[in-house]
């Protein structure tokens, strides 16, 4: 009958949209990736002693400011741990989630005793609220860096036996909901820089 049919439509279409899966608890899936990353990083990367990353950052502004016009502005100091925009904004007792732009300026410098040795890569481990794009001192853009991919590789800008190199970060302040393993930015701490660190690559990693 009609009736018997559409009863069948209904449990099929229920057992099609059923989720068929063996994990017992799939709320466990995103920690553990999270876990599994963090220990892969610890093994493919390794700090480089006697490294030095100076950072410095400009003014907020509510409209993109290119490059050029960024380096002419006045820099100053930042430190890990330090908050350079709020998680929100109340306007006329509305809270808002503005996208807001901070260019920061980063001054590496390598030991004197490092080999800068064919194959070795070199990389800038920076992990901050925000989106990034990464230029080189020419203008030229290099990467783009997030909260999940948050290396930057140096050994290509490097020039020789140059032991120092100066990259700029054009940075996106916004609530994006997705922090990948990072407590998201709140009221009270707003958006911070959370890590900065000279690394080595494990040559492994690429082969």
């Amino acid at each position: 009958s009609a009736q018997c049919s559409f009863s069948c439509c209904q449990n099929l279409s229920l057992k099609a949209m059923t989720r068929q899966t063996t994990t017992p608890l799939p709320q466990l899936i995103y920690p553990r990736v999270i876990h599994l990353r963090r220990r892969l990083k610890e093994i493919i990367y390794t700090k480089i002693p006697g490294a030095r990353a100076d950072i410095k950052i400009g003014p907020t502004h509510e409209s993109f400011v290119s490059w050029e016009e960024a380096i002419a502005e006045k820099f100053e100091p930042l430190g890990v741990g330090d908050s350079f925009a709020p998680a929100s904004v109340t306007k006329n007792g509305v809270k808002e989630f503005p996208w807001t732009q901070r260019w920061f300026r980063v001054d590496l410098q390598l030991p004197p005793d490092i080999m800068l040795q064919e194959g070795h890569e070199y990389c800038l481990h920076f992990l901050a609220h925000g989106e990034f794009t990464v230029y080189t001192n020419n203008g030229d853009v290099w990467c783009g860096i997030d909260p999940v991919h948050d290396s930057i590789p140096i050994s290509s800008i490097l020039q020789g036996d140059q032991r120092s190199v100066t990259i700029w970060l054009d940075g996106g302040q916004w609530q994006t909901g997705f922090w990948f393993g990072l407590d998201a930015p709140t009221d009270e701490l707003g958006f911070r820089l959370l890590k900065v660190e000279l690394q080595r690559k494990s040559k492994l990693a690429n082969e």
